[in-house]
């Protein structure tokens, strides 16, 4: 199988992001308005194979932007 090119592959990547953040909004805000809290903040550890800066400063960007 032929690879992705690398801008169908960012292509993809941003329009996945877009949907999960909104997704994301409305559930956190569902989650804020609700009467009983079911949040439970905790930090959790993810093993990754990025190694440059630039990777590591895009993925923490993209889940610190990320309500939830």
């Amino acid at each position: 199988m032929k690879p992705r090119p690398r801008w169908l592959s960012l292509l993809v990547l941003v329009a996945r992001y877009v949907v999960d953040f909104w997704i994301s909004n409305f559930v956190f805000a569902g989650k804020v308005r609700a009467r009983r809290r079911s949040i439970h903040p905790g930090i959790v550890t993810i093993p990754t194979k990025v190694e440059s800066p630039l990777e590591i400063l895009a993925i923490s960007n993209l889940i610190s932007f990320t309500p939830g």
